[in-house]
Formats: C-alpha cells, structure tokens, sequence
C-alpha cells in the first residue's frame, strides 16, 4: 500500500512539475510578444475624401490587411489614420498604398513636423 501511495505522489509532483513548466513557458512567450511590442513603430497618414464613419471603417480594413500592421485609430473628421506597425514587416509607404489600393481613398504618409 505505501509503494502505491509513493507512486501516486510521484505521478502527481510530476504532473504538477510539468504545468509549472507549461506557465513558465507561458510567461515567456507573453515577455516575447511585448518584445515584439516594444519593436513597432508610428506613423500617420492623411487621408483624402473621408466623409463618415462608414470611410473610416474602410480605411482601417484596408490596413488591416497589411502584414505588419498591429493598430490603427482613423478620423474622417481630422482626415487621418495613426498606424502602429512592424517596421521588420513594413514601412508606411507600403501601408499608404494600400489603404489608397483597398479603400478607394488617396492615403498618404504624413511627415513629423520639424522642430
């Protein structure tokens, strides 16, 4: 019976150790994704023509699309679109291009203002 017993606890440390492993493992692939985070970059566009929510809503699907591409907050009422993005996946060139290919509105990269 205590043979038994040690071999159930055994089993059962084991089991328990191997999850430890799973949330450890778990962690760090959460600290990856916030490295990730940590690597993308801003960029605005403005856009041209936007006259409701429903053009906005184009324009975020539009960029949406681009590999690469983590974010994206759009105002037709300030004629503009702030892109969060993977710079190792793609430049703002590459996303205005295609919100102007897949929305039907002329997207352009807007450049910081100099100090």
């Amino acid at each position: 019976m205590r043979s038994k017993t040690l071999v159930m606890i055994g089993a059962l440390a084991g089991t328990l150790g191997s999850g430890m492993v799973m949330i450890g493992r778990a962690a760090g692939m959460s600290g990856a994704v916030q490295q990730d985070e940590k690597k993308s970059e801003k960029c605005t566009l403005k856009i041209t023509g936007m006259t409701c929510a429903g053009c906005a809503a184009a324009v975020k699907m539009a960029a949406k699309k681009v590999d690469g591409v983590t974010a994206i907050d759009v105002s037709y009422k300030d004629g503009k679109a702030d892109v969060t993005f993977d710079p190792g996946k793609t430049t703002p060139d590459a996303i205005a291009k295609a919100v102007t290919k897949g929305s039907g509105f002329k997207a352009e990269v807007q450049k910081p203002a100099e100090k």
